[in-house]
């Protein structure tokens, strides 16, 4: 699994059968200039479609492998609605 470009942009994580985007943010896209740079992005992308999910590298990591393998079932294929709302969740914590 690698980052993938959509228009102009990096992806951290694509997942083209449901046009899902997850981004995982450090401490850098707290920055004005990153923040700005951020919503035009997702702009773009909820422009052409695609879901996008933002979740801090902070969060990711608190989560572990919970979040390591609701990508890995993303990535095979087995996406289900709870995941997402689960990792929703652990994005508003």
């Amino acid at each position: 699994l690698e980052q993938q470009v959509i228009g102009s942009f990096i992806c951290d994580f694509y997942f083209p059968r449901i046009r899902l985007v997850v981004e995982v943010d450090g401490k850098s896209h707290l920055r004005p200039k990153r923040k700005e740079k951020d919503a035009k992005k997702d702009a773009f992308l909820r422009a052409t479609r695609h879901k996008v999910l933002r979740i801090t590298d902070a969060q990711a990591i608190a989560v572990g492998s919970r979040f390591v393998n609701w990508i890995a079932d993303l990535h095979e294929g087995k996406p289900g609605d709870s995941e997402m709302a689960h990792m929703e969740a652990i994005r508003a914590e």
